[in-house]
């Protein structure tokens, strides 16, 4: 596994764990026991490791996540946020009233996000690819460090102060002098292309940075989403001394992601419903650190009705990336989105 302080959620855990030297079996997950702050979450001792386990979990459909969760005696915080959404959808989805009253009730799990005029119910963590490695509190246990992630960035503490981080509810709580805290980072690139985006028609927006891709089908009610995207994270090696030094040459931690989300509504607001997804993505990305075109295709299909995949990544610097190609498709039974990005300009 891998030992990585981020300013970009990606980033950072993944490179954290570099710092941390201890040996364990690769094919057997830990969970923590250490007080009763710690117990529950996973505990990582390698940066291989946690590659490995990241890969693994990631590849895995709902089915298969939430059994080897159990085997390993852990809940997640995807987990978690699934078992919350089904106790609202057993109770019925009438009106965008309810969904406003399960966010109020769920307020530490879930947000309406607005995207280009729409509404959208979110769980927070849903787009950091640690959303099925951190426990329902949001944490990980990484050598001696605990680690917390939100949206807005990741805070890390020694193993002795687990007690507070576990009472830290926002990234923007007051410091402890004893914690660590990474910002979360856009570049100015992502930024103008953000602001420039289209509207909410269906269609490809293409971009370098981002790409999203909607499909409603004919009702109106129901829809595809497709979002290819970018994460830089700070390098973290553990050594106060040496991430400041490896910050300031502006190294980071560069990956490339694809999620495809279901989602449907009743009247205003967009909600996730569970649905097969088949997909076959062509793709081509820049890798800073080879300076060179990653050419490549993922393809298949997941019946838990969320696919999150890692498309590429690499240590390098940022601001340089981008997605050059993306072409193939993305469907559910309601609707199939086609991806046709074939040059992004």
């Amino acid at each position: 596994m891998k030992a990585t302080k981020t300013t970009l959620i990606v980033g950072l855990l993944a490179m954290m764990l570099l710092a941390v030297g201890c040996k364990k079996e690769k094919t057997e997950e830990k969970v923590a026991s250490n007080s009763d702050a710690c117990i529950g979450m996973l505990q990582f001792n390698s940066a291989e490791e946690f590659r490995e386990t990241q890969e693994k979990v990631l590849a895995m459909n709902e089915t298969e996540r939430r059994e080897w969760e159990r085997q390993q005696g852990f809940k997640s915080y995807a987990t978690k946020c699934e078992e919350l959404f089904e106790e609202l959808e057993d109770k019925g989805i009438n009106s965008d009233e309810d969904i406003y009253n399960f966010v109020k009730e769920n307020s530490d799990y879930f947000y309406i996000r607005e995207e280009e005029g729409e509404k959208y119910l979110t769980a927070y963590l849903e787009f950091s690819p640690y959303y099925q490695l951190v426990d329902e509190n949001r944490m990980l246990l990484i050598g001696n460090n605990v680690i917390k992630i939100f949206d807005e960035g990741v805070v890390t503490a020694p193993i002795d102060q687990e007690e507070n981080l576990l009472n830290i509810n926002s990234f923007f709580e007051p410091a402890y002098d004893s914690f660590s805290y990474y910002e979360n980072e856009l570049s100015e690139s992502y930024l103008e292309s953000y602001v420039e985006s289209k509207d909410n028609e269906d269609g490809c927006n293409c971009g370098k940075q981002e790409t999203i891709v909607r499909k409603t089908n004919d009702n109106g009610y129901e829809r595809t989403y497709v979002r290819f995207y970018i994460n830089n994270g700070t390098i973290a090696t553990g050594d106060t001394g040496y991430d400041a030094f490896l910050y300031g040459q502006g190294l980071r931690h560069v990956s490339y992601h694809m999620k495809v989300r279901p989602y449907r509504k009743n009247l205003g607001i967009w909600f996730w419903c569970r649905r097969t997804i088949s997909y076959n993505v062509d793709y081509s990305v820049y890798d800073n650190h080879e300076c060179r075109l990653i050419t490549d295709n993922k393809h298949g299909q997941d019946g838990g009705g969320k696919l999150d995949v890692v498309l590429h990544e690499f240590e390098g610097f940022p601001n340089l990336e981008f997605f050059s190609s993306l072409t193939g498709y993305a469907s559910t039974p309601d609707a199939s989105c086609v991806i046709a990005c074939s040059t992004i300009n």
